[in-house]
């Protein structure tokens, strides 16, 4: 039985887990690392310089979102943190709290992020919902909808898709609600991979190229080529091979040019799909190394992993080659690379939740095993990985299972087994609209259905085979051509290189040499010649002109004289006018000096006595020992108007009863205070020496006095 079938479902399930790596890329923004450190070094000029809080929060923010280092951005964030929450416990005003907690919400929303990139999907996750309850306390829709986003990218990296789309929508409801374009075509894009991997193409398709058309008017260059890469990955899997290599050349140019390392990983990837497509291992092994090394460097977990299934991929191609080959040595050699790279790959699916990953290389690891004919084993992993797609929704992967299945079935002549797998993945294949995989599944049934003698429905899945070979096969022709007419380009130019070509030629260099040295000589002549005339003529003009501005300036010198002198007359004038003035001045100067002296004299003696005033008015006010048995909770708001004033209270404490009066006497300042401490004194007499507590004969009393 041939493997080829087999590898083709491979190909497409790694390409398709490769493909959700694309919306990690993306959460993030690609900047200039030279423009981001001039950003952050003016930053911290202006910070040292600011002492206000709120200003300082809104530096550091900016600063934390512009470093690239993680270390350092999680530095700045902590110290928002500190900051935003010591703010916040003073209870300051709503709008103000609520600006608090919003720069607080950032930060644990960029700790999200660093575990994101990290693979610490759990931990990221958790980021960003606490993110979001703080976001949705205080009503900030913008981060209400980066959080939503964020959140939904984790869940569609562990394959949770239902729960992607609605966290997914939710944020592309406030991002339309606030006209958030970019926000937008991010959201836009990241729903159309949901639908990928579910695989509805046609909504996919629909949401890839409305990203792409904001990623344009945005001018969003990462925007841009993440899409057309995308795009170029559905029509590779409809087996539009030409139109998929446009898109991802389109891409890997834009990639190259913003110095998007994850980027360029992916297309690499894209490439070695490929190449792994025409057999050409390799080149496959040789891009999907270039890719892993990126991605290794940059710490993508998800992104190894699956770089990992591709190369595990390509050592199981290259080991079945060996089989055939009857190699038996290097067979081995290479199934245990193969598996070895499944397994690292597996580990890491594992330790970041990703079972999509997982279920890719449990597939890998029963096809190696199918083809050493361990047939139970490779049924107890497609059957392990058809669990896990059917857990996650996903279309594509489910049909690379049931393929898988359906060949094993087949081949133990458990034909009815094998006829359910293949019909579910045919139906599954009409669904989704890849042409190479509805091919696969029809293959599939046209043998089982041969095997059990109902040759109408063979020939019938047969001819639908045919039409999507021959469907694919053009293009296969289109290379070909291509390739042929580059062979033939190449031999052309190799025989003109030859020992026949070679005198032809250079007697014609001879003849070609000679002619470039004429006119070489004639060209130097004729420089000269015209290079002598030109400086002629600018010494001729510089001449004219310095003559023209020397009468010029002479002219204009003898008129400035004129004036220099008229100016000097009539400042001669007004310097003894001055003169005059000024010792009228001194004099006027010397008069208010002495009666100033004076003034502050009377100011003095006056203000001592206002001073002494103060004194004695601040000694008849009662002491504040007395009333704090009485009134444990009380304060004293007393400010008078004037440094003497005509405001006073008083207490005291009669038979049991604490008298207290607040009295505001006619007049402020001194006789105001005249009145006021008259008015203690007649207190004091009516109240304590003559123990009255009632406050209308007190008030009385008073008048009278």
């Amino acid at each position: 039985m041939k493997t080829y079938n087999y590898n083709k479902m491979v190909k497409k399930s790694v390409f398709i887990a490769q493909f959700s790596l694309f919306s990690f890329c993306f959460l993030f923004s690609f900047q200039n690392t030279f423009a981001q450190s001039k950003t952050i070094d003016s930053l911290k000029l202006v910070l040292k310089s600011v002492k206000q809080d709120t200003i300082r929060l809104r530096l550091l923010d900016e600063m934390a979102k512009a470093e690239n280092d993680d270390s350092l951005s999680d530095v700045y964030d902590k110290q928002i943190e500190a900051l935003a929450q010591k703010n916040i416990t003073t209870n300051p005003p709503s709008i103000l709290k609520n600006n608090f907690l919003k720069f607080k919400a950032n930060t644990i929303y960029r700790k999200g992020i660093r575990c994101y990139k990290q693979s610490d999907y759990s931990h990221a996750l958790e980021y960003y919902k606490q993110s979001l309850k703080i976001r949705e306390e205080i009503v900030d829709k913008i981060g209400i909808s980066y959080s939503l986003n964020s959140i939904g990218l984790i869940y569609a990296n562990q394959g949770n898709y239902t729960i992607a789309l609605e966290n997914y929508n939710k944020s592309l409801k406030i991002s339309n609600e606030l006209n958030n374009k970019s926000r937008i075509s991010t959201t836009l894009y990241n729903i159309g991979i949901v639908y990928y991997n579910q695989g509805d193409i046609a909504k996919a398709l629909g949401n890839y190229n409305k990203s792409l058309k904001i990623y344009k008017e945005l001018g969003d260059k990462s925007g841009i080529s993440y899409s057309l890469n995308t795009i170029g990955v559905i029509y590779y899997n409809q087996g539009d091979i030409p139109k998929a290599m446009e898109y991802f050349n389109k891409s890997l140019k834009i990639l190259e040019e913003t110095g998007d390392k994850r980027g360029v990983s992916n297309a690499l990837v894209n490439f070695g799909m490929i190449y792994t497509e025409q057999d050409d291992f390799p080149k496959a092994l040789e891009y999907y190394n270039k890719s892993l090394k990126i991605l290794e460097e940059i710490g993508d977990k998800n992104g190894i992993l699956l770089s990992l299934n591709n190369i595990g991929f390509v050592y199981s191609e290259q080991a079945n080659e060996a089989t055939l080959k009857q190699d038996i040595k290097g067979c081995d050699s290479l199934i245990k690379l193969s598996l070895d790279n499944y397994n690292k790959s597996i580990n890491i699916s594992e330790e970041i939740g990703d079972k999509s990953g997982i279920s890719a290389s449990l597939n890998g690891i029963g096809l190696i095993y199918f083809s050493q004919s361990d047939y139970v084993k490779a049924l107890e992993y497609f059957n392990k990985s058809l669990k896990i797609y059917e857990e996650l929704g996903d279309k594509s992967g489910i049909s690379t299972s049931l393929n898988n299945l359906g060949k094993t079935y087949l081949i133990r002549n458990e034909t009815q087994k094998a006829l359910v797998s293949a019909q579910r993945e045919y139906n599954l294949t009409k669904e989704t609209g890849y042409v190479q995989d509805i091919k696969i599944a029809a293959k599939l049934l046209e043998e089982i259905y041969a095997k059990q003698g109902n040759y109408k429905l063979s020939r019938q899945y047969y001819g639908e085979y045919i039409v999507m070979r021959d469907s694919m096969t053009k293009e296969d022709n289109q290379k070909l051509i291509q390739q042929k007419y580059f062979q033939y380009q190449y031999e052309k130019q190799a025989s003109a290189d030859s020992i026949a070509n070679r005198k032809a030629l250079e007697i014609k260099n001879i003849e070609i040499d000679r002619q470039k040295t004429e006119s070489k000589k004639q060209k130097i002549v004729i420089w000269f010649v015209v290079s002598g005339l030109l400086l002629i003529a600018i010494i001729a003009v510089l001449i004219f002109r310095s003559l023209r501005i020397t009468r010029k300036q002479k002219g204009i010198i003898e008129e400035q004289k004129q004036m220099v002198d008229e100016k000097n007359f009539i400042l001669n004038q007004q310097n003894e006018e001055i003169s005059t003035q000024r010792d009228e001045i001194t004099e006027q100067r010397d008069l208010v000096t002495s009666q100033k002296e004076h003034i502050e004299f009377i100011h003095n003696e006056v203000s001592q006595s206002i001073d002494y005033a103060t004194r004695l008015q601040s000694a008849i006010l009662p002491d504040f020992e007395i009333i704090k048995d009485f009134v444990s909770e009380h304060f004293i708001l007393y400010k008078p108007k004037a440094q003497v004033s005509g405001d006073f209270y008083w207490w005291s404490i009669v038979e049991d009863y604490l008298i207290i009066a607040v009295v505001d006497c006619t007049g402020h300042g001194v006789p105001g205070a005249f009145m006021s401490m008259l008015g203690t004194s007649f207190l004091r007499e009516i109240v304590v020496k003559e123990y009255m507590t009632n406050p209308g004969i007190i008030l009385k009393r008073l008048r009278k006095e």
